[in-house]
């Protein structure tokens, strides 16, 4: 499942919150190539996250119809 965090709720205001949603929002649908997929693991501790290993995708070649 694609994931993005934007922002989290112990290290921001309610208002803070919201003016990051209406920001997101602005630049929404994102649209991207993924080549690639990371495991990640951490824990609560801040800055915690590593990438543990990157899973390379093979390139799509077919007729879908769709790129």
């Amino acid at each position: 499942m694609p994931h993005l965090t934007v922002a989290e709720r112990r290290r921001g205001s309610l208002s803070e919150l919201g003016d990051a949603e209406q920001a997101v929002r602005r630049g929404l649908p994102v649209l991207a190539r993924v080549d690639n997929v990371l495991l990640i693991a951490g824990t609560e501790a801040p800055d915690s996250w590593r990438v543990v290993h990157r899973f390379p995708l093979l390139e799509h070649v077919g007729g879908n119809g769709g790129d």
